[in-house]
């Protein structure tokens, strides 16, 4: 047994098949292949996943309840989903941060909605982060579209209420319709709702390390970025309670291009 061992890492070993590990002190685990197979003790608390394959959130949602049932931290990074997120049964009963990080340039269309499976399964959670890579593309699946046909109709779920959701943030926030299916779920679902942040600009206000500045926004960036405000403006702004703080962040003069 491994007494002392605090955090493991592992990525980029292509022969590794199955990872078992008994550390009582074992409070974080990384790891960059989400395909092993994982067996870890009850102890582990926190566990980052960057997939290298396609799906890894469809992975992640499918496995980590059954190896890391006691999960409290869950951090998944995935460059490709080609398929929906699944509902199912199984459950993250202790979980609290949720931290999704998706690349999404268009080649898949991401069905943004899906993740409320993640939500569902997650009854003590807190914390929901959301950071969308999108390439700086004007979105094809803009629910603007349907708002000026006046078209529009939003996915809804039975009532399935996040008691205890108090934070959430979305960068790289976008007019997709799935995207704003999600947001106006959390919003009618998370009754303890204290803050949502919608950052149309990909974490504006962070500065890069060689320059200093915000990192730049493609034209097509910053008319994305109006776009989604003008969704916000009219699609959630109306059903959010007096008692959640809405953040809609636009870019500033230094995202231009």
């Amino acid at each position: 047994m491994l007494h002392h061992l605090n955090d493991f890492f592992v990525a980029q070993c292509e022969m590794l098949q199955v990872i078992e590990i008994r550390a009582p002190k074992l409070s974080s685990f990384v790891v960059g292949d989400d395909r092993i197979q994982i067996s870890l003790g009850a102890e582990v608390k926190h566990i980052w996943i960057r997939g290298s394959k396609p799906n890894t959130l469809c992975h992640a949602r499918a496995e980590v309840p059954s190896f890391m049932p006691a999960v409290e931290r869950l951090i998944v990074e995935s460059n490709c989903e080609k398929v929906k997120t699944p509902i199912m049964s199984s459950t993250f009963l202790l979980l609290k941060y949720l931290d999704i990080s998706l690349v999404d340039v268009q080649l898949y269309r991401v069905d943004y909605f899906c993740l409320v499976s993640f939500l569902e399964a997650s009854p003590a959670l807190e914390i929901f982060v959301l950071r969308v890579g999108t390439g700086n593309l004007l979105r094809r699946d803009s629910v603007l579209k349907d708002l000026d046909k006046d078209q529009l109709h939003l996915w809804q779920m039975p009532e399935c209420l996040h008691d205890n959701l108090k934070n959430v943030m979305m960068t790289g926030f976008s007019s997709a319709k799935s995207l704003i299916e999600l947001t106006s779920h959390i919003v009618r679902n998370a009754l303890a709702l204290a803050c949502m942040t919608l950052d149309t600009a990909r974490g504006c206000g962070r500065r890069t390390a060689k320059t200093g500045k915000c990192q730049r926004m493609s034209r097509e960036g910053l008319m994305e970025a109006q776009k989604a405000l003008e969704a916000v403006k009219r699609c959630i702004e109306g059903i959010v309670p007096s008692s959640t703080n809405l953040k809609a962040l636009e870019p500033c003069s230094q995202c231009g291009c």
